[in-house]
């Protein structure tokens, strides 16, 4: 069995936790129990200096388009990123149909 280093497991069950509860409402302590840490002892530190670190690292690990394939006018159909995901869902979509349409037509 392989063994899984503290950081990356930390990157593991961050990403998940962040897809169903949100950024914002995602606490360390959360992120610190999910992957078997103590929550609160500062293990977290040790790793990452703010959720803003973890989040970024994540982030960078998972972006596999160019800057010129990055769609940053796709970006906007996010909108407000508050919002419940089901609209922003939506708007995406709506985003990508577009996009569709006007490159096959």
């Amino acid at each position: 069995m392989t063994r899984v280093n503290t950081r990356e497991r930390i990157k593991a069950v961050a990403l998940p936790l962040f897809a169903e509860q949100g950024f914002a409402a995602t606490s360390i302590a959360a992120i610190e129990s999910a992957a078997g840490l103590a929550p609160r002892a500062g293990a977290f530190y040790r790793h990452f200096s703010s959720k803003e670190a973890l989040f970024e690292e994540i982030a960078r690990e998972r972006i596999t388009e160019t800057p010129d394939e990055f769609d940053f006018e796709g970006l906007r159909a996010f909108g407000d990123t508050r919002e419940p995901s089901s609209l922003r869902w939506r708007a995406v979509s709506r985003s990508r149909r577009n996009a569709r349409s006007r490159t096959c037509g």
